[in-house]
């Protein structure tokens, strides 16, 4: 939503603000991912 009420007018706004968005949510997946499995590997 942050990216998607900032982005500017136009296509290649829209663009952007979606490629932006896309990024982080995957960085922040695989970082919550690996932060999980680092946990959880402690107690099995």
């Amino acid at each position: 939503c942050f990216y998607g009420f900032r982005c500017k007018s136009g296509a290649e706004g829209v663009g952007l603000a979606t490629t932006n968005s896309v990024v982080s949510s995957s960085v922040a997946i695989i970082f919550f991912d690996f932060l999980l499995s680092y946990i959880f590997s402690h107690f099995y």
